[in-house]
C-alpha cells in the first residue's frame, strides 16, 4: 500500500535489498513496470570490504557463511538472475556512481519510450476515414503535455508540430495538414517527446481501413 501510495505523487521509487525469487515475483505482478538493478562486486573485494565496515564487521569466514545461508534459505540468486542491469562495485565511489547515473539514464529512456508507445498506440486506433491530420496532430500534442512530457519534434529549428504525418506517397517528415483521410490511405505517424531530458522518437505505418 505504501508504494501504491509514493506511485501517486511521482513516477519512480527505489526499493533497496530484495532479498528471494518469491519476492521478486509477488512485486513483478503488482508492478509490471518493475525494474531490478543488480549491484555485483568480486567475492574477495566484497569480503574484504565486509572486514573493515565499522558496523557489524564480519570475518571472511562469517561472510562465506551467511552467503551459503542466504542461497540455500531464502533463494537471494532469484532478483540476480532477473535483473535488467547489472552495475559493478569494484572501484573507486566516483566509478560507481557514474555507473548508476547511466543506470538513471536508462530507466528515464525506458520510461519515456512506454508512454510515447501508449500514445502512438492511441493515435493509431483514432486515424480512421474523415479524422484530418490535424486533428491527429492535436491529440498527439495533448497526450504529450497530459504525460507530463514535451514533444521532442518542435526543439528542430521552424517546426512546431509534435507529429511527423506521411499519406500515401509522401515516404517521411510529412507536416501536419487539414488532408481528411480517406479509406485505402497508408498513415505513417512518426512522433517524439522528451523526458527528463531524453528524446525518444517512434513511428508506424497503417493502412486506413472503411468504417
Amino acid at each position: 500500500p505504501r508504494i501504491k501510495e509514493t506511485l501517486k505523487s511521482t513516477d519512480t521509487i527505489m526499493l533497496d535489498g530484495m532479498r528471494s525469487n518469491e519476492e521478486y515475483e509477488y512485486l513483478k505482478k503488482i508492478f509490471p513496470n518493475l525494474v531490478v538493478l543488480s549491484i555485483a562486486t568480486r567475492a574477495d573485494i566484497r569480503y574484504a570490504r565486509l572486514s573493515k565496515r565499522s558496523i557489524r564487521p564480519l570475518t571472511v569466514e562469517e561472510s562465506k557463511a551467511r552467503d551459503t545461508a542466504e542461497i540455500e534459505n531464502l533463494n537471494v540468486t532469484g532478483p540476480i538472475e532477473h535483473a535488467d542491469f547489472t552495475v559493478r562495485n569494484e572501484g573507486t565511489i566516483g566509478e560507481f556512481q557514474k555507473q548508476l547515473e547511466y543506470f538513471e539514464k536508462i530507466i528515464a529512456m525506458q520510461e519515456g519510450g512506454r508512454a510515447l508507445s501508449a500514445i502512438l498506440t492511441e493515435l493509431l486506433a483514432f486515424s480512421k476515414p474523415g479524422i484530418s491530420l490535424l486533428d491527429i496532430e492535436t491529440h498527439a500534442m495533448k497526450r504529450i503535455r497530459e504525460a507530463g512530457m514535451k514533444p521532442s519534434f518542435p526543439s528542430v529549428d521552424n517546426y512546431q508540430w509534435a507529429t511527423c504525418l506521411c499519406v500515401n506517397e509522401v515516404i517521411v517528415h510529412g507536416i501536419p495538414t487539414p488532408y481528411t483521410l480517406k479509406t485505402g490511405d497508408l498513415l505513417t505517424i512518426d512522433i517524439g517527446l522528451i523526458h527528463k531530458g531524453y528524446h525518444v522518437d517512434t513511428a508506424w505505418s497503417k493502412y486506413i481501413a472503411g468504417k
